[in-house]
């Protein structure tokens, strides 16, 4: 009877840690799943961004621009806050700036014949000015000039380092 008892709870023993390793599975599949699907919208927003910066246009100003999305990553932040802190934290760095860029896009346009009222605005106006003759000279050697240009660099510089990261986790 101590024989049956003890088989008993080793059976049991035995049930239990195969359903934590079960579940930790289903955990891991699930997170390469989303991983999947980050890296096709990134990958996807990464081709929207350098068509833009081919055509010569602006973020704002290209008719390209809505077709960039976050829809994966705001259906899926809860899921994401179960991966490795360092890729979270680059898929972080990827998301926040071309949200808060969507964010600004979508706000209605600044009144062209307003005049600045802030100092900050006004030094803002003055810093273009000032700068414009080394500007053009950047700009004929491949650097960034604007915001805008600067912006689309570091947009694409992050989509990078996250695809790598993702990478990473998935081999």
């Amino acid at each position: 009877s101590l024989d049956v008892l003890l088989a008993g709870a080793l059976g049991a023993l035995l049930v239990f840690i195969l359903g934590v390793l079960r579940e930790e599975w289903r955990e891991e599949q699930k997170r390469r799943g989303l991983l999947r699907l980050l890296r096709a919208e990134i990958n996807h927003n990464e081709i929207v961004i350098k068509v833009i910066a081919e055509s010569g246009s602006s973020l704002e100003t290209s008719p390209y621009f809505d077709a960039l999305k976050t829809d994966t990553w705001d259906e899926s932040r809860e899921a994401a806050s179960g991966l490795p802190a360092e890729l979270l934290n680059d898929l972080i760095s990827y998301y926040e700036p071309l949200e808060i860029f969507l964010t600004v896009k979508s706000l209605p346009p600044k009144d062209p014949n307003r005049t600045p009222r802030g100092v900050h605005e006004m030094m803002e106006m003055k810093l273009d000015e000032m700068t414009e003759p080394l500007n053009q000279v950047l700009s004929q050697w491949g650097f960034p000039t604007t915001r805008r240009e600067t912006y689309q660099q570091s947009t694409l510089r992050a989509s990078t380092r996250v695809k790598k990261r993702i990478e990473t986790y998935l081999d």
